[in-house]
């Protein structure tokens, strides 16, 4: 069941030598945030986070954010809005791909479990089409070791 922001979907690009502003240009959207080769800092959070953040730190990183209004909708809701965003741009994905480009979509979602996830067909064939892997995170609301940091 989700609820208020309980799912939340950004669009990453992670690259070597590619400067968020290429990025940008291309999508012809503005980033939610970016982080230039080098500069990631790491800072306490969630254990299994900031490990996944860490493998990244020689990448520069440029993040999308699904608009707020969108949060409340269902994770296989906001890959559509996705798939439909990159469909658009098909062009974009490949002049960054070409530049070194490693594109995907996170899936973070923080439910009480068992969570049911329901991707149509017509929604994997399109992120298969466009080659977009998505990675979804999923957290048990009710685990005390969430809120442990380093």
């Amino acid at each position: 069941m989700v609820t208020k922001e309980s799912c939340k979907t950004s669009l990453y690009v992670w690259a070597r030598s590619l400067a968020p502003e290429v990025v940008t240009k291309a999508f012809e959207v503005e980033p939610s945030r970016t982080i230039a080769e080098g500069k990631l800092t790491i800072k306490k959070g969630p254990r299994k986070v900031v490990s996944a953040i860490k493998q990244n730190t020689d990448m520069t990183m440029w993040v999308r954010e699904i608009e707020k209004r969108r949060r409340t909708q269902t994770v296989e809701q906001q890959l559509a809005y996705w798939c439909e965003f990159l469909e658009a741009r098909k062009a974009a994905l490949r002049t960054l791909r070409k530049a070194g480009g490693e594109i995907r979509i996170d899936a973070f979602m923080m439910e009480s479990m068992p969570l049911f996830i329901d991707l149509p067909t017509v929604l994997t064939a399109g992120l298969g089409k466009l080659k977009i892997p998505v990675k979804m995170t999923i957290y048990d609301i009710n685990d005390p070791q969430l809120l442990e940091t380093n």
